[in-house]
């Protein structure tokens, strides 16, 4: 049996959540690579995952990277 591990990002600051599920912010399920790994606790930490999909956070992540004449190691 092979097993992964869960990262589950919550937002310390919705201290009226009645329970995890209320308060997660973001849920990291299984392996991720270490550029999507950090982007995931960026997305989690800032409370752009209320407004945007982390697809699209990642992509403009990535984007701005390039456009700054850095090469996003995406491994």
């Amino acid at each position: 049996m092979a097993f992964t591990p869960t990262v589950i990002l919550c937002n310390a600051r919705d201290v009226g959540a009645k329970d995890i599920r209320e308060a997660e912010a973001f849920r990291i399920p299984g392996y991720f690579k270490p550029f999507h790994f950090i982007s995931a606790l960026e997305f989690g930490a800032s409370d752009v995952y209320r407004e945007q999909h982390f697809q699209h956070f990642l992509q403009a992540r990535f984007d701005k990277l390039v456009e700054q004449g850095q090469d996003p190691d995406i491994w």
